[in-house]
C-alpha cells in the first residue's frame, strides 16, 4: 500500500472516530476532572443555599456531593458493604436520590444564577451534574478509604432539639396527650364490648353463596 493510500485510510479513521465521539454543540465538559467537578458542585451548592432552594427530602453525605441518603438506605449501609453487587446497587440508589434532589433545586434556582455555573439552563446543569457524579464515583469507588467513608457518613440526622424539648412544654404536653389516648382506648374497648361501636345494631357481612363444605375447603388449602 503506497503512502497516499495510507494517508487516506488514516484520515478516514480520524473522521470516523471524531463522528463516533462527537458531543452536542456547546458541551464543554467532555474532559471533566475530579477537581473540576468538585469545584462545580461546590459552586452549585453555594448558589442553592444563597437562593434558599435546598431540597430537604434526602440528607447529603459529607465529602461526596453526588450522593444523598434517606433513612431506609441508611439502614442498609452496613449490609450493602458486605458484597460488591450490593454495594454497587446501594451507591446507585444514593446517586439517584441526589439526582432527583438536584433536579428540584435547579428547577427552583433563579435563572440569573446559571451563568456563574457556566451552563445555559437547568437541564444543562443537571446533565453536567450527572457526568460529574460519574467522574467522582469512578475515583471514590476505587478507594477503600472513600468507600468506608461513604458507609460511615450515610446517616440521616433527626430534626429534634433536645434543649427545646427539655426547656419547653414537651414533658407536660406528652403527659396530657398520653392520658387522652389512654382514655380514648378505654372508651373504644367498652364500646366494642357493649356491641354499639357501629352506633346501632350489629351487622354481619358474608358472601351471598353458602359456605363451601369443609372437605372442599381443606382440598383448596392443600393445593395452595
Amino acid at each position: 500500500m503506497n503512502r497516499r493510500a495510507l494517508a487516506v485510510l488514516f484520515f478516514g479513521l480520524v473522521v470516523a472516530t471524531g463522528c463516533a465521539t462527537r458531543l452536542p454543540v456547546g458541551d464543554a465538559t467532555t474532559f471533566d476532572t475530579p477537581g473540576a467537578c468538585e469545584r462545580w458542585f461546590a459552586a452549585l451548592d453555594s448558589a442553592v443555599v444563597r437562593n434558599g432552594v435546598r431540597d430537604g427530602e434526602a440528607a447529603r453525605i459529607a465529602g461526596f456531593p453526588y450522593l444523598r441518603v434517606d433513612r431506609f438506605l441508611a439502614s442498609l449501609a452496613n449490609l450493602a458493604s458486605r458484597s460488591e453487587a450490593a454495594f454497587a446497587a446501594w451507591i446507585a440508589h444514593l446517586r439517584r436520590l441526589d439526582r432527583e434532589a438536584r433536579a428540584v433545586e435547579l428547577q427552583n434556582l433563579a435563572p440569573t444564577a446559571l451563568p456563574a455555573l457556566q451552563v445555559t439552563n437547568a437541564a444543562a446543569a443537571l446533565e453536567r451534574g450527572i457526568r460529574c457524579a460519574a467522574v467522582l464515583a469512578a475515583r471514590d469507588l476505587a478507594s477503600p478509604d472513600a468507600r468506608g467513608a461513604i458507609v460511615a457518613g450515610a446517616r440521616v440526622p433527626d430534626d429534634y432539639s433536645n434543649t427545646a424539648r427539655v426547656l419547653g412544654l414537651f414533658p407536660l404536653s406528652a403527659l396530657v396527650f398520653a392520658r387522652g389516648v389512654a382514655a380514648w382506648q378505654r372508651e373504644t374497648l367498652h364500646a366494642f364490648e357493649r356491641g354499639d361501636a357501629a352506633g346501632g345494631a350489629a351487622q354481619v357481612f358474608m358472601p351471598p353463596a353458602p359456605p363451601l363444605p369443609a372437605p372442599q375447603t381443606r382440598a383448596i388449602f392443600a393445593g395452595a
